[in-house]
């Protein structure tokens, strides 16, 4: 769906959804799929707001592999100009999901649940497999679509 249309026919024609179905509606269209590749082919994805700051610093690392060099569980790049967001994040581990995306002022990266993730730390979002078996390994990369 287009934004034009979306626009001038979607929120246009008030009587087509409730207010908070709209919402949901606005909140899936401006949302970016953020994808973490290991070595293997195998990848995590999460869908992270447009209007993050976070976004524009992720595109900067497209085809740029993590920074560490003893992957095990988290994987980071670091990219001075990334900094926590300013509202305080509203995700809290859970035993269900595997794996978190992360920023640090200086860091973004993704994070297993099993590891002790410091309070410097703010979760963005939660990552869901793609593909079964997702590990990390040394050149992991980032991306967004």
């Amino acid at each position: 769906m287009s934004m034009n249309f979306m626009i001038k026919f979607v929120v246009k024609k008030g009587f087509l959804f409730s207010c908070d179905e709209l919402s949901e509606i606005l909140d899936a269209a401006f949302r970016v799929k953020v994808k973490i590749t290991n070595v293997h082919g195998k990848l995590i994805i999460c869908n992270i707001p447009f209007y993050s700051d976070i976004i524009e610093n992720i595109k900067s690392l497209k085809n740029r592999p993590c920074d560490n060099t003893n992957p095990s569980y988290y994987a980071f790049w670091n990219e001075p100009q990334i900094k926590n967001p300013s509202v305080p994040s509203q995700i809290k581990k859970r035993d269900e999901i595997e794996w978190y995306l992360y920023c640090a002022d200086g860091e973004i990266g993704v994070v297993h649940r099993s590891y002790n993730i410091p309070n410097t730390c703010t979760l963005i979002a939660e990552m869901i497999p793609e593909t079964s078996g997702f590990q990390i390994t040394r050149n992991c990369k980032i991306e967004t679509e």
